[in-house]
């Protein structure tokens, strides 16, 4: 009974004299509670494009912004709307040069596999199905809404305690093609029967 005082009487002043932030350091230490939790975001990229004919030779700014929700913590769902826009002056089976803006709009939804949520940097990978939406300023869409599939592969580096992160993605889009079935022709920017588009991005993510 008599070391017992002392030892608890240690205790006690080792408890007073710490931190008033140890805490909340050894709760933010669990890097998983963090990692794990919803979270938004958005990115920038550079697009480019090609069907089974020909492609624009340009790069279109992508634009876009997701939500996650974790699954567990390893598994995660996302849901995103992004928007492209490509120009094409050369096209078609003759290759007639002609003026022309495609943009693209998407929605899409996937699940995502992370990397251990413990470690600082986070890394994820995914797939997932989509409808695109597609619009041509002088050039003809046969079918404005088509479907596709789309693959992601990034990283998540964390800025400040983890509560907000520069992220790093390339994303590949395989899109129905709008004018499937139709005859080629210069009016036509979009043929064939697929349409395959690249994009690495940055971007940040905020976790909520």
């Amino acid at each position: 009974m008599a070391r017992t005082i002392p030892t608890v009487s240690l205790l006690a002043l080792l408890a007073l004299a710490a931190p008033p932030g140890a805490e909340a350091q050894v709760l933010y230490s669990r890097g998983g509670d963090v990692w794990e939790g919803w979270s938004v975001g958005a990115a920038i990229g550079r697009s480019g494009n090609e069907d089974e004919h020909h492609a624009s030779g340009d790069r279109g700014t992508d634009l876009r912004g997701n939500l996650e929700a974790p699954l567990g913590p390893r598994v995660a769902v996302r849901a995103e709307a992004g928007r492209v826009s490509w120009r094409f002056d050369e096209y078609g089976p003759l290759h007639q040069l002609r003026d022309d803006d495609v943009t693209v709009r998407r929605v899409t939804v996937g699940l995502l596999g992370v990397t251990d949520p413990e470690v600082p940097v986070r890394g994820h990978f995914g797939a997932g199905l989509g409808f695109y939406h597609w619009k041509a300023k002088v050039g003809r869409i046969e079918n404005s809404i088509t479907r596709g599939a789309w693959f992601t592969a990034g990283i998540t580096v964390p800025v400040k305690r983890r509560t907000w992160a520069i992220t790093g993605e390339f994303q590949v889009h395989v899109i129905k093609s709008p004018n499937e079935g139709a005859p080629l022709s210069a009016g036509s920017p979009i043929s064939g029967t697929a349409v395959l588009s690249l994009t690495p991005s940055i971007g940040f993510r905020l976790f909520l």
